[in-house]
């Protein structure tokens, strides 16, 4: 009965273990990776691997994405006697990559 439950614990270790060890960067994200509270690397979109109990990920910066503005109302057509305001969607990505110092309040 004592053996197993340690082989019951010792599985859910590594099972918890694995789960917090294993991630899944979602594209269009960089995470910030801390090691023992300092900044230690910067996870890339993809399936990646930390150490669990040590690592952490504190901050998700948000690098492209679909940020919906709405542009000036167009006009109707120029032959047109009336106006006719159409409201027009548009969304645009952000290219370039954040100054991830911004994170920490460097700028």
């Amino acid at each position: 009965m004592g053996f197993q439950i340690v082989v019951v614990a010792i599985l859910i270790f590594v099972v918890v273990t694995v789960w917090k060890g294993v991630r899944i960067v979602p594209q269009g994200e960089e995470w910030i990776v801390q090691r023992l509270g300092q900044f230690s690397a910067v996870l890339y979109p993809g399936l990646l691997i930390i150490i669990p109990y040590i690592d952490q990920v504190p901050y998700k910066v948000v690098t492209k994405g679909h940020h919906p503005r709405r542009a000036p109302a167009g006009r109707g057509s120029p032959k047109d006697s009336r106006v006719n305001h159409y409201p027009t969607p548009i969304a645009f990505h952000r290219g370039n990559r954040p100054r991830l110092r911004g994170v920490y309040g460097g700028g």
